[in-house]
This record gives C-alpha cells, sequence and structure tokens, in this order.
C-alpha cells in the first residue's frame, strides 16, 4: 500500500473524490510503473484542483450553495439598478442583453430605459422577474440549481404571466447549472455558466481571492448583525442581501462551521475555545482550561435529536450542546428533553449545556448557561484587525462577486441519487489532467481505494470485540460489509431467539449489524461510514405475525426507531434503527489509534442509552405472549387475559 497515496488523501480528500467523480480515471487500469511521490507534489495540473475545490468560499460557508432561493436573491441584487453594488444597470443590461440573443432579437430593438426596471423575488411563486412597466416588457427567469422542474410547472406560471400581461413583450428563462432543457419550449434555457462569462465574469478577473480578506468581510458583516441585534442592517451586507439575517436555522449551520475544526476557516478549535472560555468566565468547570484544550477531533452536528449544535470531542468526553434562539421564545419543556437525552446518551461524559440568545433572555433549565449573541462579538471584531475591508463597499461587493464566480465554476457539487455532477471548471481541469496524467492519476485512486476497502474489512475483528465488551459475549455472523452479532440480553427472550428464518442466524428474529457503507466504492444507497442497525429477519411459518407486531409497535416509538416505516409489505430484512456510530470523513481521516477510541466510546454509548430501551420495549412486547408447540409447527398462543 503507498503510504504517500493515503497521507495525501488525508490531506486533499476533495480534489481525490472530485477525481473519482470526474468519471475519467475510474475505469482505467491503474499502471506499475509509476512514481506517485513525484507525482503528488510537483504536477501543476493536480495543483490547480486542489486550490479550486479547497479554497474558501463565502456561499459555501454560510451553507446555501445549493439553496436556489439564495441563488435567486443574489441574481436579484445584482440585477437590481438601485442595488447596493453600485454597479447600477451594468449586470442588468448584460443580462438583457444574453438573453434577447438567445431568443433571436436584440435589447436595444425594445427600447427600454434600464434604470427603471423593477426586480420582483419569489413574486406569486416566480423565481426572478424583470419588470418594465412603462415599457410592457418582462422577463422571468425560472431558477433550478437542484430540484428538477415540476409537471407542468413552467407552462402554469407562463399562462399565469401571459394572463396579466397582456399585449407585453414576455421572455421566459430556464435557468440551470447541467444545461437541462426546460418542458415547456417556450422558455429560453440558458445554463449558469452562460450567465458567468457573459454577465458576472466581465465584471472580475478569475482569482483565487485572499482568504483571510473574505473571511474578514464575512466577519464584519457578522459583527454587525450582532451590534444591531439584527436590525438596521447595511444594504451591502451579504446575509442582509441574502435574507439569511433572521433565518435561526442558517446562523445555526454558519455558527456550526465555525466549531468545526476542520472547516475551511482555517482557524481549527479557536471559536470553540472562545465560546469555553466565555463560559469559563461565568463559573464553568472544565476537564482542563480552556486555553489548554486540544479539540481537532471534535465533531460538530446540526439537528441531532432536535439538538440545534452538538459539538462532541472523542479525546476529552467533552460534549457542547447549544439551543440557539434568534428570534423565536423557548418552547416548553424543550431544554428538558434535550437534558435528558444528553443524560441518558452521554452519561459519563463532560457536558456543556448553552442557550445562546439574540435577546439576552435566560434559559427555563437550571443546567443551561445563558450566552447573549453580543458575548460574541469580540471574537468576529477581534478577526477583522488583518485584513478588514470597512469602509471600503466597492471592495467588499467585488469580493461576493468574485466568490460567487468561484462557487459555479469549482464548488457547486450537485448529487442526483448516486451520481456527482462536478462544476464545469472542475471537469475540465480533470479531462486535461486525463490527457497528460492519466497513468498517475489511475493509480493515485487504485490506491486509495483499496486502502479504503481494506479499512474496513479491518475494522471486524476490532468491532466484534468492541461489541463483546459493550454488550457482553455475542453471537457472531458475518456477510461482506455486514458485521451481525446478538447481544445476550436479546437470546435471553425465547420468542426472538426461536423464530427467525435465516439460515445463517439459527432461530434469530432480530439482530444488531454493524454496516460499514462501502468503502472504496463510488456509489451507494447510503452515504458511507459505520453505522449501528437493528433489523428485524425473516420470520418461521407461524412467527409472521409477531413480525408484524413488532413493526407496527415500533412505529409508535418514532424516537427510538428512526428507520421503521408503514409499509403494505414488510422487508425480508425490516430495519427499525440506524445509528451512525462513525462518518466517513472521520474514518478514513482520522489514525488508526485515534478512529478506533472514537468507534470504542460511541458503541459504549449505545449499549448504555439506547440498547436497554430496546431490549425493554422487546420485552413489553411479550410479556403476555408465551412460545408454544402445534402438531403443524410452532405457533403464538397468547395468555388468557389477552382481550
Amino acid at each position: 500500500m503507498n503510504t504517500e497515496a493515503v497521507t495525501y488523501y488525508r490531506q486533499h480528500r476533495r480534489t481525490v473524490e472530485a477525481l473519482i467523480a470526474s468519471g475519467w480515471f475510474t475505469k482505467r487500469r491503474p499502471s506499475p510503473n509509476v512514481n506517485l511521490d513525484i507525482f503528488l507534489k510537483n504536477n501543476r495540473e493536480l495543483h490547480e484542483i486542489e486550490k479550486r475545490t479547497e479554497a474558501f468560499n463565502l456561499f459555501v460557508a454560510l451553507g446555501v450553495a445549493e439553496a436556489e432561493i439564495r441563488h435567486s436573491r443574489l441574481l436579484a441584487w445584482l440585477l437590481n439598478p438601485l442595488g447596493s453594488h453600485g454597479a447600477r444597470t451594468k449586470y442588468l443590461k448584460l443580462f438583457l442583453e444574453l438573453v434577447c440573443e438567445e431568443d433571436g432579437d436584440e435589447l436595444a430593438d425594445h427600447g427600454l430605459e434600464l434604470k427603471d426596471f423593477e426586480v420582483q423575488v419569489e413574486s406569486d411563486q416566480m423565481d426572478i422577474q424583470l419588470v418594465h412597466q412603462a415599457g410592457h416588457f418582462v422577463c422571468v427567469v425560472e431558477n433550478k440549481v437542484r430540484i428538477d422542474q415540476g409537471d407542468q410547472q413552467l407552462e402554469t406560471y407562463r399562462r399565469r404571466i401571459e394572463a396579466t400581461h397582456k399585449d407585453w413583450t414576455c421572455k421566459f428563462v430556464f435557468l440551470t447549472l447541467k444545461g437541462e432543457q426546460p418542458a415547456d419550449p417556450a422558455y429560453i434555457p440558458i445554463p449558469y455558466e452562460r450567465v458567468l462569462h457573459a454577465v458576472i465574469g466581465k465584471q472580475t478577473k478569475e482569482v483565487f481571492g485572499d482568504a483571510d480578506e473574505a473571511r474578514a468581510v464575512l466577519f464584519e458583516n457578522y459583527a454587525e448583525i450582532l451590534r444591531n441585534n439584527g436590525k438596521g442592517l447595511s444594504p451591502s451586507n451579504l446575509m442582509e442581501i441574502l435574507h439569511l439575517t433572521r433565518h435561526e436555522l442558517k446562523h445555526s449551520h454558519f455558527l456550526a462551521w465555525l466549531l468545526d475544526p476542520s472547516g475551511s476557516h482555517n482557524l481549527k478549535d479557536a471559536f470553540t475555545r472562545f465560546m469555553l472560555s466565555l463560559l469559563e468566565q461565568k463559573g464553568l468547570k472544565l476537564p482542563e482550561p480552556a486555553a489548554t484544550l486540544n479539540l481537532s477531533d471534535a465533531v460538530v452536528r446540526t439537528e441531532r435529536e432536535d439538538i440545534d449544535i452538538l459539538v462532541v470531542s472523542e479525546r476529552h468526553r467533552l460534549v457542547l450542546a447549544i439551543e440557539n434562539k434568534f428570534a423565536a421564545a423557548e418552547s416548553t419543556c424543550q431544554l428538558a428533553k434535550y437534558h435528558e437525552f444528553l443524560q441518558q446518551h452521554y452519561a459519563g461524559d463532560h457536558f456543556v449545556q448553552v442557550f445562546l440568545d439574540m435577546q439576552g433572555r435566560n434559559p427555563s433549565h437550571k443546567s443551561y448557561w445563558p450566552v447573549s449573541y453580543r458575548e460574541l462579538l469580540p471574537f468576529f471584531e477581534s478577526e477583522l484587525t488583518r485584513k478588514s475591508t470597512t469602509g471600503n463597499a466597492e471592495r467588499r461587493v467585488q469580493i461576493y462577486v468574485q466568490h460567487y464566480a468561484a462557487l459555479l465554476t469549482d464548488q457547486l457539487w450537485i448529487k442526483r441519487k448516486t451520481k456527482w455532477y462536478l462544476p464545469a471548471r472542475i471537469q475540465e481541469c480533470c479531462e486535461r489532467l486525463a490527457q497528460r496524467h492519466a497513468d498517475d492519476t489511475s493509480s493515485l485512486i487504485h490506491e486509495v481505494t483499496s486502502w479504503q476497502k481494506t479499512l474496513a474489512r479491518g475494522l471486524e475483528h476490532f468491532l466484534y470485540e468492541v461489541a463483546d465488551r459493550c454488550f457482553g459475549k455475542s453471537f457472531r455472523f458475518t456477510w461482506d460489509i455486514w458485521f451481525t452479532f446478538i447481544p445476550p440480553a436479546l437470546d435471553e427472550i425465547p420468542i426472538l431467539s426461536e423464530g427467525g428464518a435465516d439460515p445463517a442466524l439459527p432461530g434469530r428474529m432480530v439482530m444488531y449489524q454493524f454496516f460499514v457503507v462501502p468503502f472504496g466504492d463510488a456509489a451507494t444507497v447510503r452515504n458511507p461510514g459505520i453505522f449501528l442497525d437493528v433489523k428485524l429477519v425473516a420470520a418461521r411459518r407461524g412467527y409472521e405475525n409477531i413480525k408484524q407486531q413488532l413493526h407496527d409497535a415500533a412505529l409508535t416509538h418514532n424516537s427510538l426507531f428512526n428507520r421503521v416505516k408503514n409499509s403494505a409489505r414488510l422487508a425480508k430484512f425490516d430495519i427499525l434503527l440506524n445509528h451512525e456510530i462513525c462518518s466517513f470523513e472521520e474514518a478514513v481521516t482520522c489514525d488508526e489509534t485515534e478512529l478506533r477510541h472514537r468507534i470504542s466510546n460511541r458503541v459504549e454509548r449505545f449499549s448504555k442509552s439506547i440498547h436497554p430501551k430496546i431490549v425493554a420495549f422487546f420485552k413489553k412486547q411479550f410479556a403476555d405472549v408465551k412460545p408454544a408447540l402445534s402438531q403443524s409447527g410452532r405457533t403464538i398462543q397468547r395468555a388468557s387475559n389477552e382481550h
């Protein structure tokens, strides 16, 4: 195994994934006569892909890269003659010239005063409308970044516009990433790439930008929100332009990005330690001082068990839970429910619960530490001291436009079913690399995918060891990437140990299964990672009604069983619960010791918090049931007191 390839992958995972997604290398046989060390260090085309895929981007940081409404908001801002960009009609003129060119006429033919255009966003369900009342001219833009066009959607919109704008010049634009054709032929199909070159691209050189300067712009915008409690912001504030200022979930996503030590902000764990230091000043006791904590291993999740932000460091067994309230008030018993979850699932860990509120309100639960948004202000202001653009509105807008152009060309990946579609510029870079260095690149991908598969297979024995330690000595069975075990507590329930029909699991009706979702494979029905599933297996004759009973009962326990669904016919393997043990990103970036440490901790938590509930659930279902034999085989007999 080539260690240089694995090291490179861990440092540039996004780049390697782009190479795989491009489709240029995966079907090519690797060559044995390549020097990967030289290729990885000195190849110009490869380094260009690294720079493009890994660059800091404002829109990725805000979590809106794939959000169609945010693309519409930004485009509408650019096209608005009164927009705070200060370009007046420049962008609008270029866009309308492009539309008219594609429609076979010229903008000058319509005799329109461009400064009189009104720009509407999400009006009457249409993404963007450019309306010129005096000239009886309207241009409707239907924007499709990710979601497919609905049945007769375009025709419905067109007929509505034509009915309300009789005798007007009406132009309909279908704006897409991949050049899809509109279902209604009256629409003019224009790919984003054309808009980029004809409209946005003419206003800025292709640059990767200064990450520190762009980050300072973002932090400056956010500091303004904190200072003003989200009100009275400057019209050039990016979050205001995108209508994110009062969007609580987007604030959570932004803060989660800052808390992620591997985030593209390149600040590592600085923001997490800032928050913990803030709490230390209020009296919080930590395992060790916040200033000395190394939280580079922290994993950040949003909306886990409805908790807005959850940060977990296995190294310190530290859990930071944040309930974020930007405008809404706290719901009844909301914090108590979250506290109960943390107590159960992270028992034995040191956890910190934060109530983050824009208005500085106090939490209803005593375990939560109150923090106002304004208390975060020093962090964002300190980051402005190096490369602030305060007072330079023109440069600020230039950065927005540069980053939007970079998003479209380099970083807006779209996934449809199991296939990733790369931005056009990245696809072009991969093609150039294939033309000049196909053997080297194919060997790199082969080494990485082979290592991933070896990693997955090498975890089998360890996962079984952890299961035995956490659940007790268990029955085991392995098939491909499914590592099955039956905890003793379930084997002690007679019907569960005799009602199954799968010969590989003698009699068992319920199994626990580590599912190591294909590492090294380009496509899978589930996101890659390591999961612990709880499944009902095929039932023996006479036990089918018991399987149905368990399935139906699990439907009413949604807080416990997150995968069970209503179904006319039960699947052979009916998944009741799917619990992530380790994400794919962690599995391929951690060293082996760290990875095993994380897995061990998480399985231990599952065994102490979720497993007892599952056992109690099954015992309750069979409290009034006993197995019995009949001449036709095993049947189920209810106790006489059942009604």
